[in-house]
């Protein structure tokens, strides 16, 4: 039997439910049981979860709801050469932290978090009825998300891609394929796993 207090609560900061929804259905994948994740900022995408608005409504709910954890989730948009980009996410990820202090952690979805469904891409094969092939590191595929949505323009299954379904497409992902694949997400999988409680 669990102990009472060894969840480990999880505010989740995104710049759209469909990743924060589409991140809890990983981490389901292998930690099932040991957090509990919510949205710590809503309504707020994009670009403007840097503004002086949602820095505000970010520390309300911090006060009021205080995570043992903050997960920050965000698209680079860009390859992972591209210092500039990096510099500009993790000045956000810094601007954050003086709100929540040290417990957070940063995902940066290399690219978008389309690289994800690149690198298990049998599973979206299946979900839509195409045939698509990804070889080497699916971080350095450009605009992943286009392509995919490229793809199943006229799908055979009847369904075409959609951000709107990534938390149910994360939810069928082979986690060990995106540990595999992901550098990225493997660091970040490693850094969650080691802020459980024991």
């Amino acid at each position: 039997m669990k102990k009472p207090g060894r969840v480990l609560t999880v505010g989740l900061i995104g710049e759209n439910p469909n990743d924060t929804d589409a991140v809890v259905e990983l981490l389901n994948h292998r930690y099932a049981g040991r957090f509990t994740a919510f949205q710590l900022v809503k309504r707020q995408t994009g670009d403007r979860l840097g503004s002086a608005k949602t820095q505000r409504m970010l520390a309300s709910n911090y006060e009021q709801k205080k995570p043992r954890l903050v997960v920050y989730i965000r698209d680079l948009d860009a390859p992972d050469s591209d210092a500039a980009k990096h510099r500009e996410r993790q000045q956000e990820f810094a601007d954050i932290k003086k709100v929540v202090g040290k417990e957070a952690l940063f995902l940066l979805h290399i690219q978008q978090f389309e690289a994800l469904l690149w690198a298990d891409i049998e599973t979206f094969n299946r979900h839509y009825g195409v045939s698509l092939t990804a070889k080497g590191d699916p971080t350095t595929i450009k605009e992943p998300k286009l392509k995919l949505i490229s793809a199943t323009d006229k799908p055979k299954a009847g369904k075409r891609y959609s951000p709107n379904h990534s938390a149910e497409l994360a939810a069928k992902l082979d986690y060990d394929e995106l540990l595999r694949k992901c550098s990225y997400f493997r660091e970040f999988d490693a850094a969650f796993a080691a802020k459980l409680p024991k």
